[in-house]
């Protein structure tokens, strides 16, 4: 669509000055909206490619200071922009398997000076540092090979997966001990719970070899459908 209408929003972010950063899948591009709304944008950046500064099938993006980083997923990249006026300053990441590499990332955030990508194709959450350098990689237990939307706040980082389990870690900033930045600290469960429209199940508490502190199961889309239907 033209000017500001998005074709398929995927992924939103809020600045400071509270503009909100909208990426579209379908365009390529990230849209940004004033705070106090209107449907005309007051940035757009980006378009459909595979060179510097272009996008492929952009999904989650975050905006961490004068800049917004974007899951360039079929680019197997993070494509980094400055917030004031969409220029483009830099990639983070290539296609493979090895750690700071991606297989479609998804979902992006921060906590400090660290970075949170969860991968749709590789399954993994990896946590990074600014310069794109792995500190921590972690595959979340029977999550299957997709992991979607992240999200990052209060000390904790949640990552949904194509299964419709909501996997929530604690989050623990290293002090030079070289303790990973991902612990086992307890989840407040009434607080998980508001991620989703519809009340979730806890389905199991996860307390193992992992890092991974609770699970949560998503009610199915069939189930709700049938529930509303009777109402």
């Amino acid at each position: 669509g033209a000017g500001g209408a998005l074709d398929h929003a995927c992924g939103v972010a809020v600045a400071a000055d509270g503009r909100v950063f909208v990426s579209d899948q379908e365009q390529c591009r990230v849209v940004a909206f004033a705070a106090d709304g209107g449907e005309k944008p007051v940035l757009t950046f980006g378009k459909r490619g595979y060179r510097a500064g272009e996008l492929y099938d952009p999904r989650g993006l975050a905006v961490h200071g004068a800049e917004v980083w974007v899951a360039d997923s079929c680019n197997h990249r993070l494509a980094v922009f400055a917030a004031a006026d969409g220029a483009y300053i830099k990639r983070v990441g290539e296609a493979g398997d090895r750690p700071g590499q991606f297989r479609y990332p998804s979902g992006v955030g921060f906590s400090g000076g660290l970075v949170f990508v969860s991968e749709y194709g590789g399954g993994r959450l990896q946590v990074l540092n600014t310069n794109g350098a792995c500190v921590q990689l972690v595959v979340p237990p029977a999550a299957g090979a997709s992991l979607g939307a992240l999200g990052v706040r209060d000390g904790r980082v949640a990552v949904v997966d194509t299964n419709c389990r909501l996997h929530v870690y604690a989050i623990r900033h290293p002090d030079g001990g070289g303790a990973a930045p991902l612990g086992h600290a307890p989840v407040d469960d009434r607080a998980v719970a508001t991620a989703y429209v519809q009340r979730p199940r806890i389905e199991r508490l996860v307390r193992g070899e992992g890092d991974e502190v609770h699970e949560h199961h998503a009610p199915q889309l069939g189930r709700v459908r049938r529930r509303v239907r009777r109402r």
